[in-house]
């Protein structure tokens, strides 16, 4: 079995933007996700904003999701919900910065490798490769199983990056994903809309 300091991890400020953003798919809705989650509740509450929870917690939650909404709507849900966390403490100065240098979907894409490792620990190596101008992919290497064996938590990512590009000021951003499990490698090739 693994030490926890090498399992794959999340931060907890970032898991507990997550739980609040359940709000967003309506009263009864989050009731349900909350009630087929116990253990991720029980674990935020008793941890502090900065300390580092493992990633089955984010992945059961994410998965409770796509069960009680269906995929379109976890994905929506993802996208929403990396939207409000880029104005909070943990992503909010990554965004004044890259507002600074002036935002562009491969400014932000660019940085996701930094961003990457603020919010996840032992979840593999990120890389970014700039495409066309509208088009880059970015690489999750040596993926964790617990990513690597969950479809709705791939989507999930997936439509993170695709909120991210949304609030890099990105049109119509879509992130597909193929998974090559021998390589232990997801890549997310990001698209949208030249402006």
């Amino acid at each position: 079995m693994k030490a926890m300091s090498d399992r794959p991890r999340m931060r907890a400020s970032q898991m507990r933007s997550n739980v609040e953003s359940l709000k967003d798919l309506g009263a009864g809705v989050a009731e349900r996700v909350r009630a087929e989650v116990p253990e991720t509740l029980r674990e935020l509450e008793a941890s502090a904003r900065t300390a580092w929870l493992p990633l089955e917690l984010d992945v059961a939650l994410t998965e409770a999701v796509e069960r009680l909404t269906g995929r379109d709507r976890m994905r929506q849900w993802s996208a929403d919900s990396i939207a409000r966390s880029a104005d909070g403490p943990l992503l909010g100065p990554i965004r004044q910065a890259l507002r600074r240098m002036g935002l562009s979907g491969h400014s932000g894409l660019k940085r996701v490798e930094h961003i990457w490792g603020h919010i996840y620990r032992d979840c593999g190596r990120i890389t970014y490769e700039r495409g066309d101008a509208a088009r880059a992919v970015v690489t999750n290497h040596d993926a964790p199983d617990e990513i690597m064996d969950s479809e709705a938590y791939l989507h999930g990512i997936a439509a993170t990056l695709e909120g991210g590009l949304i609030v890099l000021g990105e049109r119509d951003p879509f992130v597909s994903f193929d998974v090559d499990r021998a390589a232990r490698r997801v890549r997310y090739v990001c698209r949208w809309r030249q402006t």
